[in-house]
């Protein structure tokens, strides 16, 4: 079985965390790095529901595109949501792994994923990473011909 550790690894490898912008929050969140982890969830926003649906399937870890915390968390109360989510997460055992901006400038990121199912030819990236490399901020590219603001959108899914 896969630990926190381990699986957080293949997601740096893919979306390294040199690629987060300055202000992201990228990488394990919340967790032990050393459990086991034999089910995996992932989601784009962490919210009270996916939560819930974590700990009702026995997840382990779950691995986000929004992180968690976006700024300093002053209280961890169950007076709110963002308490209740970690509160809940805690108890359970369940570890969270985030990769925002990190997965969007990603070689294979999202960005890129995007701009190929478009049908973009000749796919440049708009702002290369700071700390230089591969991947980058944003795509352009050509589409191969004109297209109807219809077709686009069924092209966009």
């Amino acid at each position: 079985m896969a630990t926190v550790a381990e699986i957080c690894g293949v997601l740096r490898a893919i979306a390294p965390p040199d690629l987060a912008e300055s202000w992201d929050n990228v990488g394990l969140l919340l967790g032990d790095e050393g459990a086991d982890v034999g089910r995996l969830m992932t989601c784009l926003t962490l919210t009270e529901d996916v939560a819930e649906e974590a700990v009702s399937a026995g997840v382990g870890l779950v691995v986000t595109h929004h992180p968690l915390f976006f700024r300093p968390v002053k209280r961890l109360t169950s007076a709110d949501a963002e308490g209740r989510v970690v509160l809940s997460l805690l108890r359970a055992g369940i570890a969270v792994c985030s990769a925002h901006t990190s997965w969007d400038s990603a070689v294979l990121g999202i960005n890129q994923q995007l701009a190929e199912l478009l049908g973009l030819q000749g796919i440049g990236v708009l702002r290369k990473p700071a700390a230089g490399g591969e991947g980058g901020g944003g795509r352009y590219g050509e589409l191969s011909g004109s297209v109807s603001v219809g077709d686009f959108g069924v092209r966009a899914g």
